[in-house]
C-alpha cells in the first residue's frame, strides 16, 4: 500500500492510496481498518495518562455491537 495523502478527521480517515502490490483495494483497505482500529484500542488501553479511557472502550464496544461487521 502507497499512501499519498491522509486526512484525519474527528470520526474518519480520507486516505488517497493504492495498491503497490496484485492486491485489490478494498482487500487492502480492510487490512488497514483492522490494524489501525487495533493499533488505537491497545494505545488506550496502554496509555496511563488517558484520562477518557472507559469511555472510550464503552463507547467503542457499544459501537461495535450494533455493527454487522
Amino acid at each position: 500500500m502507497e499512501i499519498f495523502a491522509w486526512c484525519i478527521m474527528t470520526n474518519h480517515v480520507h486516505l488517497i492510496f493504492r495498491s503497490s502490490t496484485e492486491y485489490k483495494p478494498e482487500l487492502l483497505l480492510g487490512d488497514f481498518k483492522r490494524y489501525t482500529s487495533k493499533a488505537i484500542i491497545k494505545a488506550i488501553q496502554e496509555n496511563p495518562r488517558e484520562s477518557r479511557r472507559e469511555n472510550l472502550l464503552a463507547t467503542f464496544k457499544k459501537a461495535a455491537e450494533k455493527s454487522s461487521n
